[in-house]
């Protein structure tokens, strides 16, 4: 007798198979067929275990504050991204992509402690694009509270494909964390980013 298939399995067993999946593992499967994508980007305690609650970077999705220079995204031509998650690419579809960068909880008065830890947070991008060596900015009022991670990315990019002026932009930005500080440096580099 032949086994089931994985889509032939009833759907409480697809949620609690993943229920038992890591960040990384996650992010994986969300990739993988869209019916696991959307049972990862509709379970709320999924959604909750994707941001971090630790000092470092409270309250901000884990892709971004797992740990240092473990997220970065590629700049190609000013209008192309990569993703990169620990090393391995991100599809561009991937939802994770398309989640709030700050934790609902903050805002939605369910924690009203993590917006004000959020609000002192400070944000800095070290660039060596001449004029803008370093950018700082403070809490969420620059990005708006419901920024998705790849928002936030166009933001943090914006001030360096604005002075670059399109040309030449290519290069990576990849965070580094301290508590209550998330730091980001934009290197130019040059030919395909994805390559080196």
């Amino acid at each position: 007798m032949a086994s089931p298939s994985i889509p032939r399995l009833p759907l409480e067993l697809h949620v609690q198979i993943i229920s038992y999946l890591s960040l990384e593992d996650q992010i994986r499967a969300a990739e993988v067929c869209q019916s696991w994508s959307r049972i990862i980007s509709d379970s709320q305690s999924m959604r909750k275990s994707r941001y971090c609650f630790e000092k470092t970077a409270r309250g901000i999705h884990r892709l971004i504050s797992t740990e240092s220079q473990c997220f970065r995204c590629e700049v190609r031509d000013t209008s192309i991204r990569e993703y990169y998650f620990q090393g391995n690419r991100l599809r561009n579809d991937n939802p994770f992509l398309d989640e709030p960068f700050f934790s609902p909880t903050a805002w939605n008065g369910e924690d009203p402690e993590l917006a004000t830890w959020i609000n002192r947070m400070g944000f800095d991008l070290f660039t060596s694009v001449p004029g803008l060596s370093r950018l700082t900015w403070w809490g969420s009022e620059y990005w708006g509270e419901n920024v998705t991670v790849r928002q936030f990315m166009e933001a943090m990019l914006k001030p360096v494909l604005e002075a670059k002026n399109g040309m030449g932009a290519n290069g990576s930005l990849t965070f580094f964390l301290a508590i209550n500080l998330i730091a980001s440096a934009y290197s130019i580099g040059s030919g395909y980013p994805g390559g080196r």
